[in-house]
């Protein structure tokens, strides 16, 4: 389980406060959400040598309109492969990306409703499809512990990350890290999407599942 550092790409400056911030708050990546950037494409090559410096890996997200970005950006290909050659992770859509645009690459899909059993269905073809992503996630509106157990058991890719999503789900977000979510993003400054919790609560819950998985690993029962 890794705590991630979610930080809108708007402006550099900000950018670069706000990575100093998530590695003083302990993130394990940051988030680079280049949606955010109004604009031709920037160079976030300084931004992912600055993060790596402190010893954090980057996530690189150009994301669509249709899943929640905040505008339609042209340079998205460009965007990716500079990510790649710079070694970051890559976020895409699971619906539009059959194939990962780079080496570690997310599919993810967003649910801003209320998932319908056809949205369960959806969840567990695309995941099952998207077997040579390095990770498959999932945030999708979902209010009880019951529905976003349910969220879970319909994801079949072996390495999956999830989260609820909107007003009213910030504490169950925070026990994702220990229902085995791969990634739990928090707000550095800014949230990115409804319902995200500030980043120190996420690297609390993670270091929380982190100690729960050592104080019960096989080794320790023998």
């Amino acid at each position: 389980m890794f705590a991630i550092g979610a930080i809108p790409y708007d402006s550099k400056e900000k950018v670069r406060r706000r990575i100093l911030k998530a590695t003083a708050l302990g993130a394990d990546l940051v988030e680079f959400r280049l949606d955010y950037w109004n604009g031709p494409m920037p160079d976030f090559s300084e931004e992912a040598e600055l993060a790596r410096r402190y010893g954090m890996d980057v996530i690189v997200t150009v994301r669509d309109p249709s899943e929640g970005g905040v505008r339609k950006i042209e340079w998205k290909k460009e965007a990716y492969e500079l990510a790649n050659e710079l070694g970051c992770w890559c976020d895409v859509e699971a619906k539009l990306y059959p194939e990962p645009p780079c080496e570690n690459s997310i599919a993810s899909i967003h649910f801003f409703n209320e998932p319908t059993e056809s949205d369960y269905e959806l969840i567990e073809k695309l995941s099952l499809s998207r077997i040579n992503f390095s990770v498959f996630k999932v945030a999708a509106k979902v209010s009880t512990i019951d529905e976003l157990l349910k969220l879970v058991r319909s994801i079949r890719h072996p390495r999956k990350a999830f989260m609820p999503m909107g007003k009213g789900t910030e504490k169950l977000r925070l026990i994702t890290p220990l229902l085995g979510s791969y990634f739990s993003y928090g707000s550095v400054e800014e949230s990115t999407a409804p319902g995200q919790v500030p980043l120190e609560l996420i690297v609390k819950a993670v270091t929380l599942s982190r100690s729960a998985d050592e104080l019960y690993s096989p080794e320790r029962q023998e």
